[in-house]
């Protein structure tokens, strides 16, 4: 295993202690994500069985440490026994912890259906994740993480701008005191202020956190944020193998290289499988 060990202190106005990093942890189907040891995260994004396999095949050659399956992405989404036997499916296939989500229309995604339908088409997920993803602006989404089988990520994503800070901040710290293990803000940033607004948010929610975050900002304007989020609080990132979830993910490839380049520079300690 290759890793890129942190060789110098984090500035204090990046505004959270490093003795706080232990406590924001969370074991996924055997990987930790934490700010110490930020994680890449991959998407597959096909429409049915014999895309999303393809998609797994190439993931599985790569060293990305988790996989998110995007099931509104997918025909087959309305058969629980579908989405579990896909799930099955990719987990055999990339032999790595994979999270299920079904993003809804309004957060950037393509499920239509209305509230019933979406905390069905969650509920189908079972056990057959390792993780999966609730809208936490979803009515029922409370319910849908306290009845989880496994480790729930509370998200929140803006697809079309950026929240103003207080707003940001309240939304993680409102998703920490869900029943989720890990709480997630995805906006659009168009400006390198909205990017810098985003990192500002997520260090202030790191100071006092108990749970781990993802947090990003989409777009060209947010690529930044994907890139060094880890230093503010962010415990993974997302990167590309085939298709992209979201605007503005890098390579795998290049998001390794980038860490590469930073070694020595920041707190970067990426473990690769």
């Amino acid at each position: 295993m290759a890793s890129h060990r942190c060789r110098s202190a984090v500035p204090a106005q990046f505004g959270w202690p490093r003795t706080s990093l232990d406590a924001m942890s969370v074991d996924i189907g055997g990987v930790v994500l934490s700010p110490r040891t930020p994680r890449v995260i991959v998407p597959i994004m096909g429409r049915d069985l014999a895309a999303i396999a393809h998609e797994a095949d190439l993931i599985a050659a790569t060293d990305a440490d988790l996989v998110e399956w995007r099931a509104d992405c997918f025909d087959g989404l309305t058969s629980a026994d579908a989405v579990q036997q896909t799930a099955g499916t990719i987990r055999r296939i990339v032999a790595r912890p994979v999270i299920v989500t079904v993003r809804s229309a309004a957060e950037g995604g393509f499920f239509a259906g209305d509230a019933d339908a979406y905390a069905a088409a969650v509920t189908s997920i079972g056990d057959s994740a390792d993780a999966i993803d609730v809208e936490l602006r979803h009515p029922l989404a409370e319910g849908l993480m306290r009845a989880a089988a496994v480790p729930v990520i509370a998200s929140c994503h803006f697809p079309h701008g950026t929240p103003d800070e207080a707003t940001m901040v309240a939304l993680l710290q409102g998703a920490e005191s869900t029943p989720a293990a890990i709480a997630k803000l995805a906006v659009l940033a168009s400006s390198p202020a909205d990017a810098a607004a985003l990192l500002h948010a997520t260090a202030t929610c790191a100071a006092a956190a108990t749970k781990p975050m993802i947090t990003m900002a989409m777009g060209d304007h947010g690529v930044i944020t994907r890139l060094i989020g880890h230093e503010f609080g962010s415990c993974a990132t997302f990167a590309t193998v085939a298709q992209a979830s979201a605007p503005g993910q890098p390579s795998l490839a290049r998001l390794r290289q980038a860490w590469a380049a930073l070694d020595g520079y920041t707190c970067v300690d990426t473990v690769k499988p």
